[in-house]
């Protein structure tokens, strides 16, 4: 009768480790699905910041790429309504290909 016992607490004891370590090992798996979860996020939100840097470096160079398309009306209507020295436009060339010189 007490060997009965004895086996009977025994199985129940490592029916307990059994489940407690099924536990610890169901624990651990979500651990790692979370800490993998977030770590993709993190992946997503770093390339979305470098594309939006990207994307706004590309804006800036397009915009100083038509800066001189900006600048040709105002150049144009300087040059037509304020002479300087007699000249409606040489005098204009000339004094942009210094600057476009000294700029190199």
């Amino acid at each position: 009768m007490l060997s009965v016992i004895i086996v009977v607490v025994v199985t129940i004891i490592i029916i307990i480790i059994i489940i407690i370590i099924i536990i610890v090992i169901v624990i651990v798996i979500v651990i790692v699905i979370v800490i993998i979860t977030i770590t993709i996020i993190i992946t997503i939100v770093i390339t979305i910041i470098i594309i939006v840097i990207i994307i706004t470096q590309v804006a800036i160079v397009t915009g100083l790429g038509a800066a001189p398309w900006v600048v040709k009306p105002v150049y144009g209507f300087l040059s037509d309504t304020v002479p300087i020295f007699g000249y409606r436009r040489r005098s204009y060339l000339i004094i942009c290909g210094l600057l476009g010189e000294q700029s190199l």
